[in-house]
Protein backbone atom coordinates (compact mmCIF):
# COMPACT_ATOMS: atom_id res chain seq x y z
CA UNK A 1 0.00 0.00 0.00
CA UNK A 2 1.47 3.32 -1.05
CA UNK A 3 1.28 6.30 1.26
CA UNK A 4 1.55 9.96 0.24
CA UNK A 5 5.14 11.19 0.07
CA UNK A 6 4.55 14.14 2.42
CA UNK A 7 3.01 11.83 5.07
CA UNK A 8 5.97 9.47 4.68
CA UNK A 9 8.47 12.34 5.18
CA UNK A 10 6.51 13.72 8.16
CA UNK A 11 6.44 10.34 9.92
CA UNK A 12 10.16 9.87 9.33
CA UNK A 13 10.83 13.33 10.78
CA UNK A 14 8.74 12.47 13.85
CA UNK A 15 10.70 9.23 14.38
CA UNK A 16 7.82 6.81 13.84
CA UNK A 17 7.28 4.05 11.28
CA UNK A 18 6.39 5.77 7.98
CA UNK A 19 3.98 2.98 6.97
CA UNK A 20 1.83 2.52 10.07
CA UNK A 21 2.78 5.41 12.40
CA UNK A 22 3.89 3.11 15.28
CA UNK A 23 7.08 3.60 17.27
CA UNK A 24 10.22 2.47 15.39
CA UNK A 25 12.67 -0.11 16.73
CA UNK A 26 16.21 1.23 17.07
CA UNK A 27 17.68 2.96 14.05
CA UNK A 28 15.54 1.21 11.42
CA UNK A 29 12.94 2.98 9.31
CA UNK A 30 10.18 0.47 10.05
CA UNK A 31 8.58 -0.88 13.21
CA UNK A 32 9.15 -4.59 13.84
CA UNK A 33 5.74 -5.62 12.42
CA UNK A 34 6.22 -3.66 9.18
CA UNK A 35 9.83 -4.87 8.91
CA UNK A 36 8.68 -8.48 9.21
CA UNK A 37 6.05 -7.99 6.49
CA UNK A 38 8.57 -6.24 4.24
CA UNK A 39 11.16 -9.01 4.70
CA UNK A 40 8.59 -11.73 3.92
CA UNK A 41 7.47 -9.90 0.79
CA UNK A 42 11.05 -9.35 -0.33
CA UNK A 43 12.01 -13.00 0.21
CA UNK A 44 8.95 -14.22 -1.72
CA UNK A 45 9.86 -11.91 -4.60
CA UNK A 46 13.50 -13.06 -4.56
CA UNK A 47 12.53 -16.74 -4.57
CA UNK A 48 10.06 -16.16 -7.41
CA UNK A 49 12.64 -14.32 -9.54
CA UNK A 50 15.36 -16.87 -8.82
CA UNK A 51 13.03 -19.70 -9.81
CA UNK A 52 12.24 -17.84 -13.04
CA UNK A 53 15.96 -17.59 -13.82
CA UNK A 54 16.26 -13.81 -13.64
CA UNK A 55 18.26 -11.51 -11.35
CA UNK A 56 16.49 -11.21 -8.01
CA UNK A 57 17.45 -7.52 -7.72
CA UNK A 58 16.52 -6.13 -11.15
CA UNK A 59 14.86 -8.96 -13.16
CA UNK A 60 17.51 -8.89 -15.93
CA UNK A 61 18.70 -12.16 -17.42
CA UNK A 62 21.49 -13.98 -15.58
CA UNK A 63 24.16 -16.49 -16.52
CA UNK A 64 23.37 -20.12 -15.81
CA UNK A 65 23.89 -21.00 -12.15
CA UNK A 66 23.89 -17.39 -10.97
CA UNK A 67 21.22 -15.41 -9.13
CA UNK A 68 22.52 -11.92 -9.99
CA UNK A 69 23.16 -10.26 -13.32
CA UNK A 70 26.68 -8.93 -14.01
CA UNK A 71 25.69 -5.32 -13.26
CA UNK A 72 24.15 -6.24 -9.88
CA UNK A 73 27.15 -8.45 -9.03
CA UNK A 74 29.53 -5.56 -9.56
CA UNK A 75 27.25 -3.20 -7.59
CA UNK A 76 27.07 -5.64 -4.67
CA UNK A 77 30.84 -6.21 -4.79
CA UNK A 78 31.56 -2.48 -4.65
CA UNK A 79 29.08 -1.91 -1.81
CA UNK A 80 30.46 -4.86 0.16
CA UNK A 81 34.05 -3.64 -0.30
CA UNK A 82 33.12 -0.14 0.92
CA UNK A 83 31.23 -1.55 3.91
CA UNK A 84 34.20 -3.77 4.84
CA UNK A 85 36.58 -0.78 4.60
CA UNK A 86 34.33 1.35 6.84
CA UNK A 87 34.06 -1.41 9.45
CA UNK A 88 37.81 -2.05 9.35
CA UNK A 89 38.59 1.67 9.78
CA UNK A 90 36.18 1.87 12.72
CA UNK A 91 37.72 -1.20 14.41
CA UNK A 92 34.56 -3.29 14.05
CA UNK A 93 34.06 -6.96 13.21
CA UNK A 94 33.49 -7.28 9.47
CA UNK A 95 30.56 -9.71 9.99
CA UNK A 96 28.52 -8.38 12.91
CA UNK A 97 29.89 -4.86 13.57
CA UNK A 98 30.84 -5.61 17.19
CA UNK A 99 34.28 -4.42 18.36
CA UNK A 100 37.12 -6.55 16.92
CA UNK A 101 39.11 -8.80 19.22
CA UNK A 102 40.81 -11.36 16.94
CA UNK A 103 42.16 -9.97 13.69
CA UNK A 104 39.22 -8.55 11.77
CA UNK A 105 36.57 -10.43 13.78
CA UNK A 106 34.99 -10.37 17.20
CA UNK A 107 35.45 -13.54 19.28
CA UNK A 108 32.02 -15.02 18.39
CA UNK A 109 32.46 -14.49 14.65
CA UNK A 110 36.00 -15.87 14.79
CA UNK A 111 34.65 -19.12 16.26
CA UNK A 112 31.92 -19.17 13.60
CA UNK A 113 34.64 -18.90 10.95
CA UNK A 114 36.58 -21.79 12.50
CA UNK A 115 33.34 -23.78 12.61
CA UNK A 116 32.75 -23.01 8.92
CA UNK A 117 36.23 -24.18 7.94
CA UNK A 118 36.16 -27.33 10.08
CA UNK A 119 32.51 -28.40 10.11
CA UNK A 120 31.28 -26.62 6.93
CA UNK A 121 28.61 -24.79 8.97
CA UNK A 122 28.69 -21.73 11.24
CA UNK A 123 26.08 -23.19 13.61
CA UNK A 124 28.72 -24.91 15.76
CA UNK A 125 30.67 -21.74 16.53
CA UNK A 126 29.11 -21.34 19.98
CA UNK A 127 29.88 -25.00 20.72
CA UNK A 128 33.54 -24.42 19.80
CA UNK A 129 33.65 -21.30 21.95
CA UNK A 130 32.27 -23.23 24.95
CA UNK A 131 34.77 -26.06 24.32
CA UNK A 132 37.57 -23.51 24.14
CA UNK A 133 36.62 -22.13 27.56
CA UNK A 134 36.10 -25.62 29.03
CA UNK A 135 39.55 -26.81 27.95
CA UNK A 136 41.41 -23.88 29.44
CA UNK A 137 41.38 -21.82 26.24
CA UNK A 138 42.93 -24.64 24.14
CA UNK A 139 41.08 -26.54 21.41
CA UNK A 140 42.50 -29.42 19.43
CA UNK A 141 40.77 -29.99 16.10
CA UNK A 142 41.15 -33.40 14.50
CA UNK A 143 39.72 -33.82 11.03
CA UNK A 144 36.10 -32.70 11.15
CA UNK A 145 35.46 -32.81 14.89
CA UNK A 146 36.56 -31.01 18.00
CA UNK A 147 38.06 -33.45 20.46
CA UNK A 148 36.65 -32.88 23.94
CA UNK A 149 38.14 -35.94 25.65
CA UNK A 150 40.72 -35.14 28.31
CA UNK A 151 43.39 -37.35 26.70
CA UNK A 152 43.16 -35.25 23.51
CA UNK A 153 43.73 -31.96 25.30
CA UNK A 154 47.46 -32.44 25.53
CA UNK A 155 48.02 -34.84 22.64
CA UNK A 156 50.59 -33.15 20.41
CA UNK A 157 49.90 -33.00 16.71
CA UNK A 158 52.50 -33.93 14.08
CA UNK A 159 53.27 -30.25 13.55
CA UNK A 160 53.97 -29.80 17.28
CA UNK A 161 56.36 -32.78 17.19
CA UNK A 162 58.18 -31.33 14.19
CA UNK A 163 58.51 -27.97 15.92
CA UNK A 164 59.76 -29.65 19.09
CA UNK A 165 62.35 -31.65 17.08
CA UNK A 166 63.60 -28.51 15.32
CA UNK A 167 63.76 -26.70 18.67
CA UNK A 168 65.74 -29.59 20.22
CA UNK A 169 68.19 -29.57 17.31
CA UNK A 170 68.65 -25.82 17.60
CA UNK A 171 69.29 -25.98 21.34
CA UNK A 172 71.86 -28.78 20.85
CA UNK A 173 73.65 -26.66 18.25
CA UNK A 174 73.99 -23.74 20.59
CA UNK A 175 73.99 -20.29 19.05
CA UNK A 176 76.09 -21.20 16.00
CA UNK A 177 74.10 -19.76 13.02
CA UNK A 178 76.11 -21.78 10.44
CA UNK A 179 75.10 -25.08 12.01
CA UNK A 180 71.47 -23.93 12.33
CA UNK A 181 71.29 -22.89 8.64
CA UNK A 182 72.92 -26.17 7.58
CA UNK A 183 70.44 -28.17 9.68
CA UNK A 184 67.46 -26.22 8.24
CA UNK A 185 68.58 -27.00 4.68
CA UNK A 186 68.69 -30.74 5.56
CA UNK A 187 65.19 -30.55 7.04
CA UNK A 188 63.78 -29.26 3.74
Amino acid sequence: MAIPRDLYQERLRLGVCPWCGCKRDGSTKRCSACAKLHNERTMRSRRKRTKAGVCWRCSNTVATGSVLCNLCKSTVTIATTKLYARKKAAGLCCWCSEPRTIGRFCRSCWFRGVSLRVFKTISRGDELKALFELQGRKVRLYGSRACSRKECWHRPSDTDNQRRDIGDRQSSMGNDPDKQNQERSYAR
